[in-house]
């Protein structure tokens, strides 16, 4: 778009739809003109900086350019085409095809195309960092990074020897030392549990009755815990039961972990609930 200085009264170009508005004047000269002195005037009175510009003559092209004083001792190139055109293009090897192709000094290309790159499978394989072991279950050899084997499934080639070998000769049952019993009897969830629960959880009408505040999720604390009762009649007491919220739950639990030892579930004394009890 071409707009006429009011100055000049010439035609110059816009670019920009936004400088048509505060665009006036096609150059500072014809601004300062337009007041009430001329632009020599301004000079001298020192209203206005000249333009302090060094001539420079390209290294690549040789051809004369200006800039600025403060790029007066950089620059070098006329612009970026000869920067880029500094140094000579060199001949490199393809890792994978062995071609020959062209590439920059600054380039740090490898291979001559994309498919090259993806068909070599060594680029992948760290060898300075990779490492090769006896798996300890299926006495094949394999190689893994050296992080793989700071860890304890470092013995393995993978997760069905880990877990093949521990099904074996890993610790279950009563012969792990953090054996607490085995689990709870099927009876105790089948047989009068939900009328107790249910009983419990209409009279705590949704509110916890430690920290008193009213919750969604509700849960069912046993004061004593159930594997130090001889039986489900008195480990499913009212007396035993309190209604907690998930985070006093947790909190529960811990104290009792701490308050009661651990001990071998009597299950020879477990007997259906009575859900007449009080």
């Amino acid at each position: 778009m071409f707009l006429s200085c009011k100055s000049c009264h010439k035609d110059f170009k816009v670019f920009f739809l936004s400088s048509v508005r505060s665009r006036k004047f096609c150059s500072r000269q014809c601004y300062w003109e337009s007041k009430k002195g001329t632009f020599s005037s301004w000079l001298q009175r020192g209203y206005i900086r000249p333009k302090t510009r060094v001539a420079k003559i390209c290294v690549k092209c040789g051809q004369n350019f200006e800039v600025p004083k403060c790029r007066g001792q950089t620059a070098n190139y006329c612009s970026k085409k000869c920067w880029s055109q500094r140094r000579p293009p060199q001949n490199r090897n393809c890792l994978y095809c062995q071609k020959i192709f062209i590439v920059r000094h600054c380039s740090g290309k490898k291979y001559c195309s994309r498919e090259c790159s993806y068909k070599d499978l060594e680029r992948f394989q760290h060898r300075q960092s990779r490492r090769s072991a006896i798996c300890e279950f299926c006495q094949k050899e394999f190689t893994r990074p050296k992080s793989f084997f700071k860890v304890a499934k470092g013995r393995f080639c993978n997760h069905s020897c880990s877990a093949k070998w521990w099904s074996i000769f890993g610790l279950h049952g009563k012969d792990h030392p953090r054996w607490n019993g085995g689990g709870y009897p099927a009876v105790f969830y089948r047989d009068g549990w939900k009328p107790i629960k249910r009983m419990l959880l209409e009279k705590a009408q949704g509110r916890c009755q430690k920290c008193n505040q009213v919750s969604r999720k509700l849960d069912i604390h046993h004061l004593k815990p159930i594997r130090h009762c001889s039986s489900l009649k008195e480990a499913n007491r009212l007396s035993n039961l309190k209604v907690v919220c998930r985070k006093c739950h947790l909190l529960l639990e811990k104290e009792s972990r701490k308050k009661y030892p651990q001990l071998v579930f009597i299950l020879s004394q477990w007997k259906p609930v009575d859900t007449s009890c009080k």
